[in-house]
């Protein structure tokens, strides 16, 4: 009798326990997931706010590019946010293909830092976005969360 007694008592641990562990493991992959806080009408304004503070960046460093490294006109042709913000995708010109290596990766990475800054800022949306450089039909520079592309 006591044997069978302490076997159920065994079990209802462990099923509770696996409860527990359970709903622990949902509740963490919920607050992790890749959501962000705005929602309605304030996600298509912040979207806004934060494609015309990119637009302010680029052409900053449109004019720092031309003045420091002699280009014959703007590097940045456009850029627009996309997927709710975890994209940044930008037209450069065929002046990215006069740039040294080192320059590209610089340039990819100040987009990159400023795009992160600004994106925290207006969406609340933590975590790595993904930037895309595109001349013509054809990615030239991508960063994601794994890797920076750049040719």
């Amino acid at each position: 009798m006591e044997r069978s007694l302490s076997k159920s008592i065994r079990i209802f641990f462990l099923a509770t326990g696996l409860v527990v562990l359970s709903s622990i493991l949902i509740i963490a992959f919920r607050v992790s997931g890749p959501h962000t806080k705005l929602e309605g009408d304030s996600l298509p304004k912040a979207i806004a706010s934060l494609q015309g503070r990119m637009q302010q960046k680029i052409e900053a460093l449109n004019h720092l590019l031309t003045s420091q490294n002699g280009l014959k006109g703007p590097l940045f042709l456009s850029g627009s946010v996309r997927y709710e913000g975890q994209v940044y995708q930008a037209t450069v010109s065929s002046e990215w293909d006069t740039l040294p290596l080192r320059t590209k990766k610089l340039v990819l990475k100040t987009v990159l830092e400023n795009y992160r800054n600004s994106r925290q800022q207006r969406l609340k949306q933590p975590g790595e976005p993904t930037i895309i450089f595109r001349e013509n039909d054809k990615k030239v520079a991508v960063h994601t969360i794994l890797e920076d592309i750049i040719r």
